[in-house]
């Protein structure tokens, strides 16, 4: 008879996500996260074959979830909707917004990163520039790329920086964040 598994992936993925959020990368250490767990160092190293491969799923995991949704907002809501999308996720995810949005890629990545893990980061980028691409192509303009960075701006880059310091002084985002988030997004982008 099969033993049932005491711990799984998601609570090993949890505990470093807490662990990150109130102290940064470097605080997730395996002895942190077999300890904030309660779990023996085989039951981890059984379900991941290294800390770096762990630490590039956490981020790779939340990378595409988010991602996943923002376009799927994207495309279904429109601009407005999607420029809103990141403050909204920082309410709703507030662990999750602070191990994402605090830090980049590049704090999570190793040369220890498997081809797997190096693909998947590159098809992320890849797929939110083409989601990006596809809604700016709908909206016409005078210039394709014009539209594009008008639509990149409005939808990542001013929600982004309307949320980072709220997340890195852990702070409540007001109310006011979306609406200057959605006064930028309208000026940027008219509704249709």
């Amino acid at each position: 008879m099969a033993r049932t598994a005491q711990f799984s992936r998601d609570d090993f993925l949890r505990c470093a996500g807490r662990l990150i959020a109130e102290r940064g990368p470097e605080a997730a250490t395996t002895a942190a996260i077999l300890n904030g767990v309660g779990a023996p160092a085989g039951s981890f190293y059984h379900r991941f074959t290294s800390r770096d491969l762990f630490l590039g799923e956490l981020w790779l995991g939340l990378a595409e979830r988010y991602q996943t949704e923002f376009l799927a907002c994207l495309r279904t809501q429109g601009a407005l909707a999607a420029a809103l999308f990141t403050p909204r996720w920082v309410r709703d995810h507030p662990v999750e917004a602070r191990v994402l949005l605090l830090y980049r890629k590049e704090d999570f990545a190793s040369r220890n990163w498997s081809a797997d893990f190096t693909r998947r980061a590159a098809d992320l980028a890849e797929h939110l520039t083409g989601g990006l691409r596809d809604f700016a192509a709908g909206l016409g303009g005078p210039s394709p790329d014009e539209t594009f960075q008008r639509v990149r701006f409005a939808l990542v880059d001013v929600p982004l920086a309307a949320v980072r310091r709220h997340l890195k002084d852990n702070t409540p985002l007001a109310a006011s964040v979306d609406d200057l988030v959605g006064t930028c997004c309208s000026a940027l982008i008219p509704p249709a």
